[in-house]
């Protein structure tokens, strides 16, 4: 989790996994990590879309969530909600869930991006100065428009430099 791009440790994991027989797991991890360093276009990833997408998908992984997650999280139904056989993607119903549990939440998982799934449009303000934004890459808002009054906060944040 402190270093969440360093494929070295899930591949130690994955090993780990195949010598406590779950070598499904390990296989989902180690393809992942294959995949991610390869283009798109490469035989390698047409090959695993047609033979086993799920393991582009993470269909079936959803249990390799953390839990319990703090509260105001949850599993994304997001079909790229996992990196490198891990966890990258959260959905959270609030601002308030980062604010208060993301330290806790990026503790637990190497997540990189949240999506937030809040009908009333979330508090960036706190959001901004969250810590826990700082670790983040990208956030996602998907049920309502912003416009730059409404991102001013993000932008001018300290914790944001790294965010899509």
């Amino acid at each position: 989790c402190a270093r969440p791009d360093d494929d070295t440790p899930r591949l130690a994991f994955a090993d780990l996994l195949d010598d406590d027989g779950d070598a499904a797991h390990a296989h989902f991890i180690r393809t992942q990590v294959e995949l991610a360093g390869i283009p798109e276009h490469d035989a390698r990833w047409a090959r695993c879309r047609q033979l086993n997408p799920s393991v582009i998908r993470g269909w079936g992984m959803a249990h390799t969530f953390p839990t319990p997650l703090p509260d105001g999280f949850r599993p994304c139904g997001h079909q790229d909600q996992f990196r490198r056989g891990f966890p990258w993607l959260v959905g959270a119903l609030g601002a308030e869930a980062v604010v208060a549990g993301g330290e806790r939440l990026l503790e637990l998982a190497p997540i990189q991006a949240v999506s937030f799934d809040d009908r009333a449009r979330p508090d960036l303000r706190a959001l901004a100065d969250a810590p826990a934004l700082a670790r983040l890459r990208r956030l996602e808002f998907t049920t309502f428009p912003l416009d730059a009054d409404h991102l001013r906060p993000l932008v001018r944040s300290r914790h944001a430099d790294g965010l899509q």
